[in-house]
Parts: structure tokens; sequence; C-alpha cells
């Protein structure tokens, strides 16, 4: 099975649910919580180092986990936002197998398919998020939903069902 990323037509939507997430988290940090904040500003540097690499750019000495204010969180995350929504917009299917040579922050070497240097920008991403969320928690804070059916409700203007459907378990059918 080919686990590469190859469908074109889904990617802006998914890096759209990225950026709209990224911005929940950003309104939801305080700088007095200093551990979400850092896993925050790690998380959104992390993003900026995959897109340079994606774009053959150096990261050579590039800090991983930076010390960065919850400005510049919100400032690097909408820079990202915009600048993933550039790359991806620009992309052709041949470009998902093209090989992202870069190395990792320890300096060891690879190459890997750009598709799934994208996936996991996009998986990282909301890993390191429900971090965040659990660190805000862990400081009295409510964390931000963001979760992708949230997003998807409120892009669709989705509301409860009030008759019942969609909601709980489905029911079983009554035998006469």
């Amino acid at each position: 099975m080919n686990a590469l990323v190859t469908d074109l037509t889904e990617l802006p939507r998914l890096f759209h649910y990225n950026a709209w997430a990224n911005a929940r988290l950003v309104d939801a940090l305080r700088p007095a919580s200093d551990r979400a904040l850092a896993i925050a500003a790690h998380g959104f540097t992390a993003e900026r180092i995959w897109l340079m690499r994606l774009r053959g750019e150096t990261t050579d000495g590039d800090s991983i986990w930076p010390e960065l204010s919850v400005r510049a969180c919100a400032s690097l995350a909408a820079r990202n936002a915009s600048a993933l929504a550039s790359y991806i917009k620009e992309l052709d299917k041949s470009d998902l197998a093209r090989k992202v040579r870069y190395r990792n922050s320890k300096g060891v070497a690879y190459a890997t398919a750009a598709g799934d240097v994208l996936r996991h920008l996009l998986l990282h991403s909301a890993y390191h998020r429900g971090q965040a969320a659990a660190a805000l928690r862990e400081d009295g804070a409510e964390p931000p939903m963001t979760d992708f059916i949230v997003y998807v409700r409120e892009r669709h203007g989705a509301h409860p069902s009030t008759s019942g459907e969609g909601q709980g378990a489905p029911s079983t059918p009554r035998v006469p």
C-alpha cells in the first residue's frame, strides 16, 4: 500500500483546517502558561522548518524549541498559514512523490517524499496542539476545541440535530 498523500484536492482543505486550529490555539495562549506557550512555539516553528525543507532551503542551526511570545507565535502561525497555502496551490501530483532531502535536528540526512512530509507536518501540528491544550487545562484554562469535526461543522454551519438523528448510537430497528 502506498501511504503517500496523493489527493491534491484535499490538501487545501486540510491545511486550511490546520491554520484554523492553530489560530484557535493562539487565541487561547496566555503568557502565564509557559508550558503551553513553549509547545505552541515548537509546533509553529516546526511547521516553518518543514516548509523550508519542502522548498529546498537549509534549516541548519534553526532552533526547534525557541522561546517565543504569544504575539510572536501568532505572527509565525499566520505567516505559516499563508506560506503553506501558497505552496500547496502550486503543487501538481508529481510534486508529491518528489524526494525532499534534509537534515533533521540532530544532523542526520534523510530523503522523504514531499507528500509524506506534508502529512507529517499536519499530524505533528495536531499532536502538539493536543499537548498545548493539555497544558492549558493543567494551568486552569479552557483549551480551544480544535477537532477537525468542529472545523467542518463551523465551516458548513452545521447545528445539532433537533430531530435526534445523528445523535448518539445508531438506533436499533424495532422488531414487530
